[in-house]
């Protein structure tokens, strides 16, 4: 679906169907490359590429480094939780 939306195609099922096994192997293997739709990772990767351009000795896992934990599938906490934080911090948002 990424490819999809990548290439700006809302008819994912008709996409599948055009498409063949060799070329979603191919277009796997770009985006293990140069990663499309994920900016973040995009930019870690480029990153670590112009470090290492420079001297620098960093690996494929330093990408990782660049957003410590991050994982967008992740919840860390629920709304109601957030919700509960804020109303503890007692902020006046009145304009006086």
């Amino acid at each position: 679906m990424r490819l999809a939306l990548q290439m700006g195609r809302p008819d994912f099922g008709k996409m599948v169907q055009e498409i063949s096994q060799t070329e979603l192997e191919w277009w796997i293997a770009y985006d293990a490359c140069e990663p499309f739709g994920n900016d973040w990772r995009r930019t870690a990767r480029q990153t670590v590429i112009l470090a290492n351009v420079h001297g620098a000795k960093l690996t494929h896992d330093h990408e990782n480094q660049m957003i410590p934990g991050w994982d967008p599938t992740e919840l860390k906490q629920t709304p109601e939780q957030m919700a509960a934080i804020l109303k503890g911090l007692n902020i006046d948002v009145s304009n006086k």
